[in-house]
C-alpha cells in the first residue's frame, strides 16, 4: 500500500479569522496545541480518533500554501527516491521529540508535500 495522508497545516497571516472561517464553514475544532508554538493550532476535523487532522500555522512567507503530509516508514529513503525521481528536498528531515520525523519536498512541478515517520523515540 501507498504512503496515505496522514495531516495537512494551513498557512495564514490571521489565526484568529482562519480559526473563525474554518470553525463555521468546516465545523472543525481549532484549537492551541500545548507543546507547539504560540503561532500553532491545531484542527480536529472530527469526533472519529482515525480522521485526519491538521493544523494552522503563521506563514514564513507570503507565497506558502497548504502542505499535506504523508506517512512513510522511512523519512530517509523515501527523500532519497525524491530527489533520484526528480524532486528536491525542501527542508531536510527533522526531529520533533517524542513524536517522529518529517521534512518537506517538492514535487518536479513544484509543490511542497511533508513527509512524515512516527517514532516516539525521536530526539
Amino acid at each position: 500500500m501507498g504512503a496515505e495522508l496522514m495531516y495537512f497545516e494551513i498557512p495564514g497571516d490571521d489565526l484568529d479569522a482562519l480559526t473563525e472561517f474554518y470553525t463555521r464553514v468546516m465545523r472543525w475544532t481549532v484549537g492551541p496545541r500545548a507543546e507547539q508554538r504560540e503561532d500553532y493550532r491545531t484542527i480536529e476535523t472530527s469526533a472519529d480518533k482515525n480522521a485526519v487532522g491538521g493544523g494552522l500555522f503563521k506563514k514564513a512567507t507570503s507565497d506558502q500554501t497548504i502542505i499535506n503530509y504523508f506517512k512513510v516508514d522511512d523519512v530517509k529513503g523515501v527523500i532519497g527516491l525524491v530527489e533520484s525521481n526528480g524532486g528536491k528536498v525542501v527542508e531536510k528531515r527533522s526531529a520533533i521529540p517524542g513524536m517522529g520525523f518529517f521534512a518537506l519536498c517538492a514535487d518536479p512541478a513544484g509543490n511542497i508535500f511533508g513527509l512524515w515517520q512516527g517514532d516516539t523515540e525521536a530526539d
